[in-house]
């Protein structure tokens, strides 16, 4: 089965120590690609290193319901295909 995508706008540092804290929650690996870079979203360090506030794809399990749940009451997104 095929990862989600949805592209997100992370605006600041306490969204993105939040949006890292529930990434790590996930079973499976939930990915960020900001330009030509993939991050691991559960890494702060890697969250909060970034300039996500125009927006970046989030890639991440299809099971993971719960995140999903959490990126669309908390974040400005949209969803990708495929």
């Amino acid at each position: 089965m095929m990862n989600k995508r949805k592209y997100v706008k992370i605006k600041n540092l306490i969204q993105a120590i939040k949006f890292a804290s529930a990434a790590k929650n996930v079973k499976g690996t939930v990915t960020i690609q900001h330009g030509r870079y993939l991050i691991n979203a559960a890494s702060i360090v890697g969250m909060t290193s970034t300039d996500m506030s125009k927006g970046v794809i989030v890639e991440y399990p299809p099971q993971a319901t719960d995140f999903e749940k959490f990126i669309e009451e908390n974040y400005e997104y949209e969803n990708m295909e495929g």
